[in-house]
């Protein structure tokens, strides 16, 4: 199993940990500055950061495939709400989308996200203006979006 590393101490509660596609960082929610927040490792230095600021309860942090930026669904009073953070520039998340974001895919490039929120799916350009753009699918049976590996196909 190899060496075993603890990332973690404190009486703080962890959870939803996930490994960045490179291995050199872990992101995780945890309770450690009173109030649920994504927080990620870094494995080289042992150093941590702490993503979120937004009050709100976080779940299913998603990397893009080149390990550069994180998605964030975020349970808030108006409903679910889509959250970008980009670890290496030290700063705090985007919000992006709001009405209910369900569902999120990351194209194999990492340039954008492809995003289930309502009746409507979504490409967000993460690169330029991290905008929603809505791309006509309207269904809400529509769940699971997808991009075909290496294309501008979706599924």
């Amino acid at each position: 199993m190899g060496e075993k590393t603890q990332v973690t101490a404190g009486g703080w509660r962890q959870r939803t940990a996930v490994w960045s596609p490179d291995g050199e960082k872990r992101a995780y929610i945890s309770d450690e500055s009173g109030d649920q927040d994504v927080w990620v490792y870094e494995v080289a230095t042992a150093a941590k950061a702490r993503l979120s600021d937004h009050e709100s309860e976080k779940g299913r942090p998603i990397w893009s495939p080149d390990s550069s930026i994180l998605s964030i669904m975020a349970s808030e009073s108006l409903g679910l709400t889509l959250l970008l953070a980009e670890p290496g520039l030290g700063t705090p998340h985007d919000t992006v989308i709001r009405n209910s974001p369900l569902y999120a895919g990351w194209s194999s490039d990492s340039s954008r996200l492809l995003v289930h929120a309502g009746a409507e799916a979504y490409v967000v350009n993460v690169h330029e203006g991290k905008t929603a753009e809505p791309i006509g699918m309207g269904s809400r049976a529509y769940r699971a979006p997808a991009w075909r590996a290496g294309s501008n196909q979706v599924a």
